[in-house]
């Protein structure tokens, strides 16, 4: 049996993808916390939040259907 760590998805993380389902009832939604790619920028000096820098990448209804056309 292998012992994996499953990622943490923090309270942040579950607003966005709270608020993304609920608007826009994406076919795919993937959020990826970025916030330690920023660390060392200058404005993030003494920031203690591990929740500042989301990517979201998401494909709704109307979009998967377009691609189904082509």
């Amino acid at each position: 049996m292998s012992s994996q760590t499953l990622p943490v998805v923090g309270p942040i993380e579950k607003l966005i993808e709270e608020r993304i389902s609920k608007e826009l009832a994406p076919t795919s939604l993937k959020i990826i916390n970025e916030s330690h790619m920023h660390r060392h920028h200058a404005p993030m000096q003494g920031v203690e939040s591990t929740a500042t820098h989301f990517r979201v990448k998401n494909k709704t209804p109307a979009e998967t259907e377009k691609q189904a056309k082509q």
